[in-house]
Formats: C-alpha cells, sequence, structure tokens
C-alpha cells in the first residue's frame, strides 16, 4: 500500500490487526476534529494553533507510517513554527492533506481486511 509503510507498521505491531483496527477507529474518529482544528488555524491565520494542531496530526497518523500524511503535515506545523502562514499554500497543502488521508483511510481498511 503506498499510502503507509505496511513493512514498518508490521515490524512495530506484529500483525495483530484488531489492535491495528481498535487504533485505528479511534483515529477514524478524532481524525475529523484534527483536520478541523488545522482548517480553523489556516482561516483564522493563527501560527501558534496551526504548529500545535498539525503537529497532533502528524504524530496521531505517523502511528500507522502513513507517509504522505506525515510529511504534509510536517510541512504545515513547519510553517506554524515559522509564525508565518501563507494562506495560499497552507490552503494547498490542507487539500493535499485531505486526499493523502482519504486514500490512507481507504487504503488501511482494506488492509484490515
Amino acid at each position: 500500500m503506498a499510502s503507509f509503510d505496511q513493512k514498518l507498521l508490521e515490524e512495530n505491531f506484529g500483525d495483530d490487526r484488531d489492535i491495528l483496527g481498535e487504533l485505528f477507529l479511534v483515529f477514524a474518529e478524532e481524525a475529523p476534529k484534527m483536520m478541523t482544528n488545522i482548517s480553523t488555524s489556516i482561516s483564522d491565520n493563527d501560527s501558534d494553533s496551526l504548529r500545535l494542531h498539525a503537529h497532533t496530526f502528524k504524530g496521531a497518523v505517523g502511528n500507522f507510517f502513513a507517509t504522505d500524511c506525515v510529511e504534509t503535515s510536517f510541512e504545515l506545523e513547519t510553517m506554524g513554527r515559522s509564525g508565518d502562514v501563507d494562506q495560499e499554500r497552507a490552503k494547498e497543502l490542507y487539500n493535499a492533506l485531505e486526499s493523502h488521508l482519504e486514500a490512507f483511510s481507504k487504503d488501511f481498511k482494506g488492509y484490515l481486511g
């Protein structure tokens, strides 16, 4: 699966799909709130909030080794850390993050079976 590193996932969790399924359910419940927080931070031009919420999302999705999501949220986090929210670029990154999250969610559900 291109949207997450299955090898790293299995090295860290074994093949315990029950635990992974439970972790994914918690993530799937929280992800929309996290994405809303990122979007609001961008809209409000709030760099501190963007840094915090992008970092939180990066950590949550990083548990699944979802590389594209991690890299994109890191870019948003870095933008927030810089103190300068480039609205156009931030919106592009947010849209990319939404796409990556959708692909990851679909792939991971397929992986879980």
